[in-house]
């Protein structure tokens, strides 16, 4: 029992703020591995000016994309923030209208993939900004920078969109799922009152629950027809005798 009101505590107070900077170390992650890509691969391609105009073109975007990108996602995270307030156990139990509580449910269940689309967006837009800056520079470029820099920033925004989605889905499922599906569930085999970051085994999204319900009601369906199926094909089999015998 302690363990529980200990953990509702930690919820309430680190959950917003553990959804919200879940996309940080995935970013970190893809940006260790764009420098050190361009800095080993890219850089010894590039000439002088090649190289002078890829590092303002780095400055220009990061001061200009980024902050864009942040204001979005802490815009949606702070969306939930008087809504969660008033959904606090200790709150004095006051009544959220039903539409209110259930267009914020959507928007909390869809959080992983609105994460994903901005970290896709800031990443996988480099690709036509930086080659089009070196293009200004130096037309026609040299063909491997042409290779080279998709595959930097592919690589480097597949890193951050797949794990921003994964963290903010177990950060979010932690920290706020129990407080918006309090009295309802996102999904019918999950109880999210029991969630540990530990759980990953038990994770499973909505649409797999709901095909393995649909493959379970086809298994039962088959089952109960086989009988049918089966008698139908002794009483043929007793017929095409009977006829014979006559």
């Amino acid at each position: 029992m302690a363990g529980e009101i200990e953990s509702s505590t930690a919820r309430s107070r680190y959950g917003l703020v553990l959804t919200a900077l879940a996309p940080v170390v995935p970013e970190v992650l893809g940006s260790a591995f764009n420098i050190w890509y361009n800095a080993t691969v890219i850089e010894p391609m590039l000439t002088a000016a090649l190289r002078q105009r890829f590092f303002d073109t780095v400055v220009v975007y990061n001061a200009v994309v980024y902050p864009v990108g942040v204001y979005l996602w802490l815009k949606r995270i702070f969306s939930f923030r008087g809504l969660l307030d008033r959904l606090q156990p200790d709150v004095g139990g006051q009544t959220v209208p039903l539409q209110e509580l259930t267009q914020a449910r959507r928007r909390l269940i869809h959080l992983p993939w609105f994460a994903a689309a901005i970290c896709g967006v800031a990443w996988f837009l480099c690709i036509p900004v930086f080659t089009g800056a070196l293009l200004q520079v130096q037309n026609p470029l040299d063909p491997r920078l042409l290779w080279h820099l998709p595959i930097s920033f592919c690589v480097s925004g597949f890193i951050a969109v797949t794990h921003s989605f994964f963290l903010v889905e177990l950060a979010s499922q932690w920290g706020m799922f129990p407080f918006f599906f309090r009295d309802a569930r996102a999904d019918s085999n999950w109880n999210w009152n029991s969630f540990r970051s530990s759980d990953c085994g038990q994770h499973r999204f909505a649409a797999t629950a709901g095909v393995h319900c649909d493959w379970q009601h086809c298994e039962r369906s088959l089952a109960r027809a086989r009988p049918d199926q089966e008698g139908r094909q002794t009483s043929a089999r007793h017929r095409r005798r009977a006829r014979s015998v006559t």
